[in-house]
């Protein structure tokens, strides 16, 4: 026997590599395209969340300087709110709507939770503030029930804490006005909620 391989088998064992090595490439390419699908939606939670707004952490770090920063986490009546944090209590406007042609029956009352930013002068986010409102259709339009609105602490991005917060009511919008300050600086800044 010889060891000679005929020119047939030499073209055998060259296909077998070329397919060899396009299963390789395929299997390689496979694990790519899987890898940069988990990224995307890894990636695309990530843009969701943000989008939705920031999460306020269970023990948040006021060095960390991304997410707001309250320690204060309970509901306030807009009365409790203005005795609370306000220091200058005639800055605070109070235009309640006519609760007296409100109907239970006819318009009733829907509960709703609001998050609001805290923009400054410039457009730029300070903070948050929450919302629970309950709103009632008057005068055809929805409308906020001033004994049933009660506001979250505001929390500032930085970590400084709230020293003035004042409110301004009309059934139509609710704007809550916040200064926070490290001591030395301040930051001013509003939320305006629309009932919906």
């Amino acid at each position: 026997m010889h060891n000679r391989k005929s020119p047939h088998t030499g073209n055998r064992d060259l296909y077998l590599e070329k397919e060899n090595y396009y299963e390789y490439c395929k299997k390689i390419s496979q694990i790519i395209i899987t890898a940069i699908f988990c990224f995307s939606l890894c990636s695309g939670h990530i843009f969701a969340t943000e989008a939705v707004g920031p999460e306020i952490p269970d023990n948040p770090d006021p060095s960390a300087n991304s997410e707001p920063y309250n320690e204060d986490t309970r509901m306030y009546s807009l009365d409790e709110y203005m005795k609370t944090f306000s220091q200058d209590m005639s800055s605070n406007e109070i235009i309640l709507p006519d609760y007296s042609s409100l109907d239970p029956g006819i318009a009733p009352f829907s509960y709703l939770r609001y998050t609001s930013y805290i923009y400054d002068a410039s457009g730029n986010q300070l903070g948050t503030v929450a919302l629970d409102a309950e709103t009632a259709i008057i005068g055809g339009r929805p409308q906020f029930v001033y004994d049933k609105c009660y506001l979250g602490h505001p929390s500032a991005y930085n970590g400084w804490p709230c020293v003035d917060s004042s409110l301004s009511f009309s059934g139509d919008r609710i704007v809550v006005y916040a200064t926070f300050s490290n001591g030395y600086f301040q930051q001013s800044g509003s939320a305006v909620f629309y009932p919906q």
